[in-house]
């Protein structure tokens, strides 16, 4: 199935001596961007903080303070243009497509019906082949085989995009490829004569 829902991750990395103001200052920009981001509607925005010390020679040197700011939208072109707005205060860090939670359900409704029903063919042509008139279900086994959506990808060429918002190769839903949904049924089956 095609993710209908294109991914953009934005960082604020500082390094220096003073963590809690490393902290303040990486939390300002991204609250600051993700207000902004919300304030265009239809953009879902999700953070996370990461406070590491640097050393040097075995010492501790400072910190290193990493923001990121995920932007989730089924708009691909109203997220495009809104990650090229932030780009000023942060940097690009990777961006991709994902399935929705509720593609991915009605997708997932109509693989099971499909997979339920060729179950039961194959229970009905197996009894025949073997000479029984009819078989009963005894036990049913239903689950995902996969399906995981592709993970964001680094953006290489950000810089060329970023040049020329209206030309760049950034997010399109036709570059999005495909995401495997598969569901597996496996159960026991009576033959009954």
């Amino acid at each position: 199935m095609a993710p209908d829902v294109a991914v953009l991750t934005l960082l604020e990395v500082r390094e220096g001596e003073n963590a809690a103001a490393l902290s303040q200052q990486v939390a300002l920009t991204v609250k600051n961007a993700a207000a902004k981001a919300k304030a265009k509607g239809g953009i879902k925005t999700t953070t996370s903080y990461s406070t590491k010390p640097r050393y040097d020679n075995g010492k501790r040197a400072g910190w290193t303070v990493r923001g990121e700011l995920t932007l989730k939208s089924r708009d691909v072109d109203g997220l495009g243009m809104v990650g090229f707005a932030l780009a000023d205060g942060m940097q690009f860090g990777s961006s991709g497509y994902e399935v929705s939670p509720e593609l991915r359900a009605r997708e997932e409704a109509k693989l099971q019906e499909q997979a339920i029903a060729a179950f039961r063919a194959r229970a009905e042509r197996a009894a025949q082949s073997f000479g029984y008139r009819s078989y009963a279900i005894r036990r049913v086994q239903l689950g995902q085989a996969g399906g995981d959506a592709m993970p964001p990808r680094p953006m290489m060429m950000m810089m060329k995009a970023m040049a020329a918002p209206a030309q760049a190769d950034g997010l399109s839903m036709d570059s999005a490829g495909m995401t495997l949904l598969q569901l597996r049924v496996a159960g026991a089956v009576q033959m009954l004569r």
